[in-house]
């Protein structure tokens, strides 16, 4: 098995000053974005395809060929934690379908996702889904409760955080 730790010990050891300032700045930025970092519960579904004749029926014999068309549907659906952090003005959600879901934080972003929520509109795809990747969802009021602690000048309003 392969010990990370004493690899990256003897990397930093055999590191030049400037390589091991630029590890220093690295683990600094590291440190100062998993200090915002927050678990959310995600939920995920499977996608699956499958191939369909347009206009039901089999295949008929024509001087055309026939176009299949596929439609999306989900195979399985589960939950589970994932993590969200700021960094530099992002939002970052770590164990999600690809591993970049990343939003820019503004305050036209979180006008949207409260009149979202006022409309009763409170889950936030933050992955779409294919059958390569699975959808990703979170609890929208969760990520805006987040977001005014981490950014409360970006609310315009000086309401207490949503309650779930």
């Amino acid at each position: 098995m392969v010990d990370f730790a004493k690899l990256l010990q003897e990397m930093r050891e055999k590191a030049t000053p400037e390589e091991r300032a630029r590890m220093d700045a690295y683990e600094e930025r590291e440190a100062r974005y998993e200090a915002t970092a927050r678990e959310i519960n995600a939920s995920f579904a499977a996608i699956g395809e499958r191939y369909v004749t347009p206009g039901g029926g089999g295949f008929k014999l024509t001087a055309k060929p026939q176009k299949k068309d596929y439609e999306q549907y989900v195979m399985r659906e589960w939950q589970k934690p994932i993590k969200m952090r700021m960094e530099d003005g992002t939002i970052h959600f770590i164990g999600g379908s690809t591993g970049y879901e990343r939003f820019e934080v503004s305050e036209e972003m979180i006008e949207q996702m409260q009149k979202w929520c006022d409309d009763g509109h409170f889950e936030w795809s933050i992955c779409g889904g294919s059958p390569r990747y699975n959808r990703c969802s979170v609890d929208m009021r969760e990520v805006l409760e987040y977001l005014r602690e981490q950014k409360p000048e970006l609310f315009k309003d000086a309401a207490p955080a949503l309650s779930m």
